[in-house]
């Protein structure tokens, strides 16, 4: 018998995502979990790893950093390493719900990926319009 682990299964995810590893991600989600971070909000597994598909093509994969779990919460700390802005230092906080991850919060400064060049490269779709939002902030 194994013994769910919350951060071996958050990290799993993030490495599977960033990896391209689309099946293994989508096997970790509950089918309604949501993302929410600064640049978009997703609700279902299917709009998940389609987010996550368009970031993995921009990415070439992550850095673990730090790792805290308290409970049903796991909190990683790492770098994205983004093929067009180089390394973006991001916090994931995961929360679990029935050993399945319930939802995700990415934390992290986007003006790296939504400047002007990096945009051009690191295609969001999904995310355009939060993309618009930062840079009229700028």
């Amino acid at each position: 018998m194994t013994t769910f682990d919350p951060a071996l299964t958050a990290s799993r995810c993030l490495e599977a995502w960033t990896s391209g590893d689309l099946e293994t991600t989508r096997s970790l989600l509950s089918d309604d979990v949501t993302f929410e971070g600064p640049l978009g909000h997703t609700e279902g597994a299917d709009a998940y790893v389609s987010g996550v598909a368009h970031m993995a093509d921009a990415v070439s994969g992550v850095e673990l950093k730090n790792l805290i779990v308290e409970g049903d919460d796991v909190c990683i700390m790492y770098d994205l390493l983004s093929k067009s802005a180089g390394a973006v230092p991001t916090i994931g906080w995961y929360h679990f719900r029935d050993d399945k991850i319930e939802s995700v919060r990415a934390y992290f400064d986007p003006r790296q990926l939504t400047d002007k060049p990096a945009q051009k490269k690191f295609h969001i779709p999904l995310f355009a319009s939060a993309l618009q939002v930062c840079q009229e902030a700028d």
